[in-house]
């Protein structure tokens, strides 16, 4: 298991399936759950990965990511921030509507800064 290898991995999992996550956020999962997602998520082509795959963590790994990484640096960051920029971002890495809404949720200068999503399809 290529995520256990990973100690940034394992305490984001742990964070976000934490039972303080889960109340604010209104969702239930557990570590095992977000694992299978992210390998869904690392190696969509990959059908013996894929067959783990589990949507409903998926989908909580993207929010988490919106509502606690990116608008932490809305928030915290605010009128310093005239941009994002986010590389490689498939549909199936992120949900670009939880993260617009994260960043224009802060309000202020945030509502209008520039967002752009890319993904170059090779």
């Amino acid at each position: 298991d290529e995520t256990s290898q990973s100690p940034a991995m394992e305490a984001w999992f742990a964070k976000v399936a934490s039972p303080e996550w889960q109340a604010e956020m209104g969702y239930e999962t557990n570590v095992t759950h977000l694992k299978e997602a992210y390998r869904g998520w690392d190696e969509p082509s990959n059908p013996t990965e894929y067959n783990d795959y589990n949507p409903v963590a998926h989908d909580i790994l993207q929010k988490a990511y919106a509502e606690k990484v990116v608008k932490y640096f809305a928030t915290e960051y605010q009128d310093l921030i005239d941009g994002y920029w986010f590389d490689h971002a498939t549909d199936f890495a992120c949900n670009r509507q939880y993260i617009v809404d994260a960043i224009r949720g802060v309000g202020g200068h945030q509502a209008d800064v520039p967002i752009a999503v890319q993904h170059e399809t090779k």
